[in-house]
């Protein structure tokens, strides 16, 4: 979801959308001015999908963009933004390749994989425990001031945490992941599952300060923009 900017005037605008696979989507933008130079945006998203083909895998996404604008239409302008997305997905771990083209077993003494049919692509090799979850925020502060009708500086100041954790089980197709009681029997094999674990925290503070000026030599028109910017980043992990 993309943070609209507040404008000078009033009024709102919303979507509903149904697609394939069941999707479905709803947004919601609201602008509401409050003063000859300031107003008021809210954008709204909410999303769901299934993913075509494939039994189980669904993604859901939230978010909402609430933002402030003073000094519009003015030489000095102030925006503030905030940014919250939330998903709650199903990882899709993927299917064995067995059947496709290209395949070859991953030992001789598991040839008889080379012959089988291949696996339903529909099929979901995960657990009900899989999960992949993220959240987003995110909050800016825009200072804005036109110096003259051609030259502006600007001053950005951002905060952001990014949060995942995810549980993902995925078929391994290594020799040492084949089970297989009866050598001669192909329906008595399986593979084992590999589990995959992540929860890692980012976040981000950074400040952007630029000037930007336009101006023409003869019938020449030139483009100048010089900045300094100043980030830190951590990033904290919980599992590995």
């Amino acid at each position: 979801m993309i943070s609209k900017q507040p404008r000078l005037d009033s009024g709102i605008d919303g979507s509903a959308s149904i697609g394939s696979a069941w999707s479905r989507r709803g947004t919601l933008d609201l602008n509401q001015a409050f003063s000859d130079n300031a107003a008021f945006r809210l954008n709204l998203m909410g999303e769901k999908t299934h993913d075509a083909g494939r039994d189980r895998i669904e993604n859901e996404r939230y978010g909402i963009a609430p933002s402030l604008a003073f000094g519009l239409d003015t030489p000095t302008r102030l925006y503030l933004n905030y940014l919250h997305v939330r998903q709650n997905n199903t990882p899709d771990g993927g299917i064995p390749t067995v059947g496709l083209p290209g395949y070859s077993a991953p030992s001789p003494k598991y040839a008889a994989l080379n012959s089988t049919g291949k696996v339903d692509t529909s099929n979901f090799y995960g657990t009900d425990s899989d999960y992949d979850k993220s959240t987003t925020d995110s909050g800016t502060l825009r200072f804005e001031h036109d110096l003259t009708e051609n030259t502006t500086v600007r001053n950005t100041t951002r905060w952001s945490r990014v949060k995942q954790e995810y549980l993902l089980t995925a078929v391994m197709g290594g020799a040492n992941n084949i089970t297989a009681p009866d050598i001669n029997d192909v329906n008595t094999w399986s593979w084992s599952r590999l589990v995959n674990t992540k929860d890692v925290s980012n976040r981000i503070l950074t400040n952007q300060t630029n000037i930007t000026s336009t101006f023409n030599t003869g019938s020449i028109g030139h483009d100048v923009s010089a900045g300094v910017e100043f980030t830190r980043e951590n990033q904290t992990k919980l599992w590995r």
